[in-house]
């Protein structure tokens, strides 16, 4: 079992202004907050906070820093040298952000702090986050004789309609899911490896994955479809993965998700796939994933957590963040399955059956259970829709999931299943319009390309006349001009562009 819950850090979170005063988070009932008290993962006297600094270059604030530290106030001084550790390591620099992580002798922040008040804006510390998965359980034998026949469709893939999806021809292909966690056992038969592709940059190997937590959640996404294994809900996307925990899979960083939130982006990932959380709040994350929403049209997916509890963890419980909670077979809420009002969706969760890392057996398979596991079904979801409907925004998405899903628990959202049980093809009839969901949809504008277009037998035959009667249907892949049939340049047979 691995130990997906940290009760040491209470769901706190706090801003550290540098004038001396708290200012904190929308978060109800917090404690005090002292920026020298040291987390349970702070050690020597060392402390890693997130440094938010106001509208100058990074170099400048670093320059600024190092005079600070090495020229500053007398009891900055006196500090530094009255210690033989470092002073401070730069973990990340968010540029994009205007913030930095670093780790810092806690002796001098508080002071390092009020004598760069005109520089920085605030500082948090950068909080550990953790895998979500509530429990591991061994097959039973008479499970791998059927598996052995057969490949295995896992009972979640069935339940949020993925099926139905592929019936129209939408596997998610074309479509890229960024999958932020221990790594991928990328050797593994059950995976197609053309479709497979790793950011580096935090010295871990993405390809590699010694917990077996980051490989079990891809395949819930796109293990591929073939006679073996099982398959994911979005068989056809690709993926791309940025690996934050080592191979014991204890803990990483807030920050640490930052920099792969980035990655994904500079990946052209527009699906993020976070299996993990923990129980800090940071602005400075809550504002990123904020930014990638709505100047990126990415849609980030975050395990609600597995503490069976009404605590708010993060990032499942920014405002932008997709908060997924866990059912079982039975469409019945897991007892582990975190409960609040950041929740927005369920998903299958329990005993879910899933690709091994490690083992050259595509039918070998590993069942755990957790929101973890519950989160790639979601994101396997949004990859289904984007395919079949490139042209809806990442929030119109969003709602349409949210609009459609199966209502479970009490009538209408509650805080145990969000607002239901995800639907792909639900959504995917909401996003075009067959059926009455609740929500806007902005259709598409249709432009002729090339605009002006005729056939090959001159001006008269151009796409108005096609647009007539069943004139598509008879001349439309015959006659063409500039390298076009009307099928093809022609808005009314289905062609042209749409923006």
């Amino acid at each position: 079992m691995i130990d997906a819950d940290y009760n040491s850090v209470s769901n706190e979170a706090y801003i550290a202004s540098v004038n001396g005063t708290i200012n904190y988070s929308e978060e109800e009932e917090q404690a005090s907050f002292q920026s020298t008290s040291i987390s349970p993962f702070s050690t020597n006297g060392m402390k890693r906070v997130i440094m938010k600094y106001k509208d100058i270059e990074t170099a400048e604030f670093h320059t600024t820093l190092g005079t600070m530290l090495n020229q500053g106030e007398p009891s900055i001084q006196y500090l530094r040298s009255s210690t033989t550790l470092p002073q401070y390591t730069v973990n990340y620099d968010f540029d994009q952000l205007n913030s930095v992580s670093l780790t810092i002798d806690s002796s001098i922040l508080d002071d390092l702090v009020n004598n760069l008040g005109e520089v920085i804006d605030y500082v948090e510390e950068d909080y550990p986050l953790f895998p979500l998965t509530d429990s591991i359980e061994t097959s039973a034998p008479e499970m791998n004789h059927m598996r052995r026949l057969a490949q295995t469709l896992p009972y979640g893939v069935s339940m949020v309609q993925a099926p139905s999806m592929w019936a129209k021809g939408f596997t998610g292909s074309g479509v890229t899911v960024c999958v932020i966690d221990s790594g991928v056992d990328a050797s593994h038969p059950d995976f197609d490896s053309s479709k497979l592709s790793g950011a580096s940059g935090n010295n871990l190997a993405w390809n590699k994955d010694g917990c077996k937590h980051g490989t079990h959640v891809a395949g819930t996404i796109a293990a591929k479809q073939d006679s073996n294994g099982v398959v994911g809900v979005a068989y056809g996307a690709k993926m791309v993965f940025v690996r934050v925990f080592k191979d014991d899979c204890s803990y990483a960083y807030t920050s640490d998700v930052l920099y792969a939130a980035q990655q994904c982006k500079k990946s052209n990932a527009k699906i993020i796939n976070m299996s993990l959380g923990g129980a800090g709040f940071s602005k400075t994350a809550a504002d990123a994933f904020q930014s990638l929403l709505v100047n990126d049209g990415i849609l980030s997916v975050a395990a609600a957590g597995n503490d069976g509890s009404s605590n708010k963890i993060y990032p499942s419980s920014y405002d932008s963040v997709i908060s997924v909670a866990a059912i079982n077979s039975n469409r019945d809420v897991a007892n582990f399955s975190q409960y609040n009002s950041a929740v927005d969706l369920a998903a299958p969760g329990v005993s879910v059956p899933s690709v091994k890392s490690g083992s050259t057996d595509p039918n070998s398979l590993l069942t755990y259970s957790g929101t973890s596991m519950a989160t790639p079904h979601v994101s396997g979801v949004i990859a289904l829709l984007m395919q079949a409907v490139p042209s809806s925004k990442a929030t119109t998405i969003r709602d349409a999931m949210h609009a459609t899903a199966q209502d479970r628990g009490s009538t209408g959202r509650d805080d145990k299943y969000g607002n239901g049980l995800v639907q792909a093809f639900n959504a995917y009839q909401c996003l075009i319009g067959a059926i009455q969901c609740g929500i806007t949809i902005s259709k598409p504008v249709c432009t002729d390309n090339p605009q002006g277009w005729y056939d090959r037998d001159g001006p008269t035959f151009n796409c108005s006349w096609y647009a007539v009667s069943n004139r598509c249907s008879l001349f439309g892949s015959q006659f063409g001009n500039l390298n076009k049939v009307a099928k093809q340049a022609c808005c009314a047979c289905g062609g042209g562009t749409t923006a």
